[in-house]
């Protein structure tokens, strides 16, 4: 069914996500975070928002990254961060 293509979908971009985010290429990880987050449904909505935070911080937009910890801040760690950020 179309659910269940969408959810492994979004299983593969995020996992793709995460082995560009963790070789450095940041873009190409963004850009697949991006499609996780297009799911509000998706399983890895809140953990893509996470990383997409960081993927920003990477690539020098701060700002960018509070907008999306303002999205999850019962995230673990999330609060921390963004509380870290506006400090700045």
């Amino acid at each position: 069914s179309l659910q269940s293509s969408r959810g492994v979908n979004d299983t593969l971009s995020y996992f793709i996500a995460m082995a560009c985010f963790n070789g450095g290429e940041i873009q190409k990880a963004s850009s697949q975070l991006e499609k996780v987050r297009a799911s509000k449904s998706s399983t890895w909505h809140t953990s893509a928002t996470w990383y997409l935070a960081l993927a920003n911080l990477k690539a020098g937009n701060s700002q960018a990254a509070i907008e999306l910890l303002k999205q999850i801040p019962s995230y673990d760690g999330a609060s921390g961060l963004l509380n870290e950020l506006q400090e700045r």
